[in-house]
């Protein structure tokens, strides 16, 4: 951690951020930085490693989001619960092992609350990530996409309509569009060229990422339907 004040505070959601992710959760040896309030109101940066040295990373990492923050609240109230530093405040009756113990484990108190205050706002900025782009929805057309039913096992009724509407949300980023529209055309078997050029326009796709929808067909995807007309001549050449 490279940040030593004591104050944990409560972590300022909106500030946070992953160094050079834009506000994405970090890869594994990646660092975080995030904004927390000390005690005093003053706002902060700090800024820590996510590797398999933090062992709070290495235990949560594979859990679903909502584990995490129900799992690092039961973590930390045990720890709070062993620990001297913690429990010096709450004593009446307080000696001079009291104290020397207090002393003694103030260094791991400050650490481990910058540790859980660490991941608990990683839970949730994960969390904020998922719902602001809406994945649940996204990731329920995409499998019926994939799977050419719907998640009760029937024929979906309107899936261009669902796509259409995913490439238009603002809360949907444009490499999830992208996705989707090349699944969306793979499932389809292609598209005449109006279509697929109305849904580029659609989902406001960067120059590269449209041409990376364009050039499927490289991989053997039927990117573009065959014209009517086309269709006619091959018909009349078998």
């Amino acid at each position: 951690d490279s940040d030593s004040d004591s104050d944990t505070g409560d972590v300022d959601l909106e500030a946070a951020s992953a160094t050079g992710g834009g506000g994405t959760a970090p890869a594994l040896g990646h660092s975080f930085t995030y904004t927390y309030t000390t005690g005093s109101g003053e706002k902060k940066e700090r800024t820590v490693l996510l590797d398999e040295t933090d062992e709070l990373f290495v235990k949560y990492r594979h859990l679903h989001i909502a584990k995490v923050n129900e799992q690092v609240g039961r973590d930390l109230k045990a720890f709070l619960a062993a620990n001297e530093a913690a429990q010096f405040g709450s004593k009446k009756d307080k000696t001079l092992a009291d104290v020397s113990a207090a002393l003694r484990d103030r260094p791991q108190y400050t650490a481990a609350l910058q540790r859980y205050s660490t991941h608990q706002e990683l839970a949730r900025l994960c969390m904020s990530r998922f719902n602001g782009e809406n994945l649940t929805s996204l990731a329920e057309v995409e499998q019926t996409l994939a799977t050419g039913e719907t998640a009760d096992g029937k024929a979906p009724k309107s899936i261009k309509g669902e796509v259409t509407q995913q490439l238009m949300s603002p809360g949907v980023s444009a490499a999830n569009k992208q996705r989707l529209l090349m699944l969306y055309l793979a499932a389809s078997q292609g598209l005449d060229e109006k279509t697929k050029s109305a849904m580029l326009d659609m989902a406001a796709l960067s120059e590269a990422q449209a041409r990376a929808v364009r050039n499927l067909g490289w991989l053997g995807v039927h990117a573009t339907a065959a014209s009517a007309d086309s269709k006619k001549a091959k018909k009349k050449k078998g």
